[in-house]
């Protein structure tokens, strides 16, 4: 899953300085955010190239219409989304699975103040890092939500995937507040 998130910025205040989405800066009248979350695999014999496409196409039409772009750093959706954003000229935000959140700007911070697993740590383990990460992104977008940002989260669901990570961080973003749009692959 990739969410997108589009924040328009208060008019009145001033923000304070936070990790990730949260905290930003576009033109006087609007400031969007999009974080992609999307897992887009072949498996099974499923075409990967048909399932790119789709998702490629649905990653270019939300980030245009985004200043900013937050996202994971996965290979797939993750890194198109992020590279979308680049060519358009969008600032964008990366929460990498190292705990730090690097930006088109600036030097890369802390989304957590934890240190990640090593991967010899075991599946359960790292299975559960990701799904910090996942909520750390939730978490920045509901307080852009809450300082006056409107948020769109676009998730893009692989149904044969075997983590349910999308799903997982759908229900979190949803249960934060935020507008989630939902895309099935094979879905009209």
């Amino acid at each position: 899953m990739r969410c997108y998130c589009h924040a328009a910025p208060r008019l009145s205040g001033n923000s304070s300085p936070s990790h990730g989405l949260a905290h930003h800066t576009a033109g006087a009248l609007r400031c969007s955010t999009s974080v992609p979350l999307a897992t887009v695999k072949s498996r099974n014999g499923r075409p990967l190239k048909i399932t790119e496409r789709w998702a490629l196409d649905l990653l270019r039409a939300e980030v245009l219409r985004a200043a900013v772009v937050v996202t994971g750093d996965a290979r797939g959706p993750d890194s198109w989304a992020l590279t979308v954003a680049r060519t358009a000229e969008r600032r964008w935000a990366s929460y990498a699975l190292d705990g730090l959140v690097r930006r088109g700007h600036g030097a890369p911070v802390p989304w957590t103040p934890d240190a990640p697993p090593e991967r010899r740590d075991g599946r359960a383990l790292w299975a559960a890092w990701c799904l910090h990460r996942d909520r750390a992104v939730v978490r920045d977008a509901a307080r852009a939500h809450a300082a006056g940002r409107s948020v769109r989260v676009l998730a893009l669901v692989a149904p044969w995937s075997p983590t349910h990570g999308t799903e997982y961080t759908v229900a979190r973003a949803q249960a934060a507040g935020l507008e989630v749009d939902v895309r099935r692959y094979g879905d009209v």
